[in-house]
This record gives C-alpha cells, structure tokens and sequence, in this order.
C-alpha cells in the first residue's frame, strides 16, 4: 500500500461518521499497517518502514502500535481526512502532471519532468493562511481536537499570511515521498503540523 492507498482507506472509514464523536471513537479504535509497495511511500518512510518484507513482518508479529495524528479538511459540507502531507500551490501541480497526465512514465522519469515542468511554469496562488504558532518547547504542542481551538480569526492567537503562494505544504510527518525529506522535525504524534511557504516574489 500507498500514500495514496492509505488516504483512501481512512476516507472510506471516515464516511462511516457523521460527528466529531463518533470519528474520534471510530479513529482510535482502529489499527492500520503500512507496507510501502506504492509510488512515494512518504508516511511509511516518515514512520520507520523503507521495506515492504519487514514491514509486513512487523505488522504480524509486533503487538504494539504507535499513535499517528490524523488531520481533518473541511471544505463546505464535504470532510476529508490525512495523516500525511496537505499540499496546495506547486506541490498539487506537480503531483496532478505526475500521477494523471504522465504515469505511465518510469518514476524517476515523471518525478522529474513533473518537478522541472512546473518550476518552468512558476504557476502561483492567492490565498489566505490562518495559524496558530506553538511553542516547540511545550510538550502539549498543538490543538488534538478543532473544538478546543479558539474562534477565528478573531483570537489574537490567531497569526495570517495574505500573499501569492509558489508553495504550501503542511506536514504532519517528514517525507513527502520516500526521497523527499520535508519536514525533517515533523513529529507524527504532536497535535500540530508543520508549515513550509515558499512566496512568489522568490528570485
């Protein structure tokens, strides 16, 4: 299984809830295992499993697991789930060229026309970015639940960036692929997430 393939299955799981409560109950009940046989392999790679043969072995005969945050994105009425990257801006462009246009390329072959196509194309986006910063010396990093956040954007706690975005990811773990480092401090378990912005006036 996949990046990809693991989205999809937590998707599916997730429109099983219809409240805050009974995903939350839902969410931890459940164990998944990852075995890195997709394209990027960035969550399995981020949490210790680079071959499939020993990952598979440790999900049959390990009997602990490790607690994985999952991010949820409303957007209307629709309620989407992930515990890998949230990417907007380059990183979607690159990933819709690689995965839907050219994948019947060889994948070092797609991975880098994709990457140099779209740096050629320096496509950018508007947008606003709400946050809350958090202080990596608290243990308690980041807000589990969106029902203990503070209203917004009204909070002063609340920070914005208004600008034309080349780049947004938000990571939730470190690899982004199984050869892209990201985030290289993210922490899967910390209930907060880590920005990388790239601006359009970069030179």
């Amino acid at each position: 299984s996949g990046d990809g393939l693991f989205y999809e299955v937590i998707n599916g799981f997730g429109e099983r809830g219809t409240n805050d409560q009974e995903w939350t109950r839902f969410f931890k009940s459940m164990r998944f295992g990852l075995i890195p046989c997709g394209t990027s392999n960035g969550l399995a790679t981020s949490l210790g499993f680079t071959d499939p043969v020993q990952a598979t072995l440790k999900i049959l005969t390990c009997s602990r697991s490790s607690v994985l945050d999952l991010c949820q994105i409303i957007s209307g009425k629709k309620v989407l789930w992930d515990a890998h990257v949230i990417t907007w801006a380059f990183v979607s462009h690159v990933n819709q060229l690689m995965e839907n246009r050219i994948r019947w390329l060889p994948t070092f072959l797609r991975e880098t026309f994709s990457i140099l196509f779209v740096i050629a194309m320096k496509p950018s986006t508007r947008g606003t970015l709400y946050f809350i910063p958090v202080d990596t010396a608290d243990p308690k990093l980041g807000y589990a639940d969106h029902r203990s956040l503070p209203d917004w954007p009204e909070n002063p706690n609340f920070k914005y960036i208004t600008s034309d975005f080349l780049l947004f990811v938000s990571a939730n773990v470190s690899h982004a692929s199984s050869s892209v480092i990201m985030s290289p401090h993210a922490q899967p378990s910390d209930g907060s997430v880590d920005l990388v912005l790239v601006k359009e006036n970069i030179s």
